[in-house]
């Protein structure tokens, strides 16, 4: 018989094919991550509220890229571990489905940032400042250039 119940597997409990050591290196090495990342990207987001010299259309994209890594960093990474050292999921089935939509939505942003940003500082580079203005003027960069 067919139901229309959504099945959400948990994570495998970590400690059952690992050893102690094993399990202490995973979480102390995404844990570190997590900090460093969380930390590293908020200083860039509120460098860019409080310093105006680094507010141009440029760096609107690397804003736009530390956004996304803090949230993974934040609060994706650490829902994981939790997630992953428990064998659990965090808060119930419709938070668990929506950790993996955010996962999902946060990877696919960032690497869209710095694909976006890859291409701008092409274009700043190879073409002429006419054509960069005309592509990635303040507005096409999601940024009013206004306080």
């Amino acid at each position: 018989m067919l139901t229309n119940e959504s099945v959400v597997t948990p994570f495998p409990d970590i400690a059952q094919g690992a050893s102690l050591v094993q399990t202490v290196v995973f979480v102390g090495i995404f844990g570190i991550s997590s900090l460093v990342g969380t930390v590293g990207n908020a200083a860039v987001i509120l460098a860019f509220y409080l310093y105006k010299k680094v507010r141009t259309t440029d760096n609107v994209f690397i804003l736009k890229t530390s956004f996304w890594d803090l949230v993974t960093s934040a609060v994706i990474i650490p829902l994981t571990i939790s997630s992953m050292v428990t064998g659990l999921p965090n808060c119930g089935q419709s938070c668990c489905a929506f950790k993996g939509f955010l996962s999902l939505f946060s990877m696919t942003q960032s690497s869209l940032s710095c694909a976006i940003t890859a291409f701008n500082r092409y274009v700043h580079v190879v073409l002429s400042l006419a054509t960069y203005i005309r592509w990635f003027g303040p507005v096409k960069a999601g940024w009013s250039g206004h306080e």
